[in-house]
């Protein structure tokens, strides 16, 4: 009896030994599992990283594309400006010279008026004198 005393004693500590060893074995495989997971987001967050440093690089050559694009178009605008007053000084200039050709626009008047009264006595003297030739043709024929 003493014997199958000790042999249950074995048995049950060779249950609870195989018992521990069952939960030590899967306690390693939920580690290892653990581990592979851990490996794998690792992997994943190094890929992430890698293209968002990428991207960050991409982005950055843009900026400075726009950014070159930006110093260019200013550089543009600062001429077109330039031109811009010159050709506005250019103009005044033209218009003042204009007005000091043609004085004012009483001096103007005054000018057509003249004009005009020129104009009419070259008319009165062409009509006197298509009347005189009538009159010399006249006397000749006589």
């Amino acid at each position: 009896r003493a014997e199958e005393q000790r042999r249950k004693e074995i048995e049950k500590i060779e249950r609870d030994r195989r018992r521990e060893a069952d939960n030590v074995h899967e306690e390693v495989e939920r580690l290892k599992s653990e581990l592979d997971g851990a490996r794998k987001g690792q992997a994943a967050a190094q890929s992430r990283a890698k293209n968002l440093e990428r991207d960050c690089k991409d982005l950055r050559d843009k900026i400075q594309v726009l950014l070159t694009k930006t110093d260019n178009d200013d550089g543009l605008i600062q001429a077109l400006q330039s031109e811009y007053q010159s050709m506005m000084k250019k103009h005044k200039e033209e218009r003042r010279r204009r007005a000091e050709a043609e004085g004012t626009p009483g001096e103007l008047e005054e000018a057509r008026g003249e004009v005009k009264d020129r104009e009419a006595q070259i008319e009165r003297q062409h009509k006197i004198i298509v009347s005189l030739r009538a009159e010399v043709q006249c006397n000749n024929m006589r």
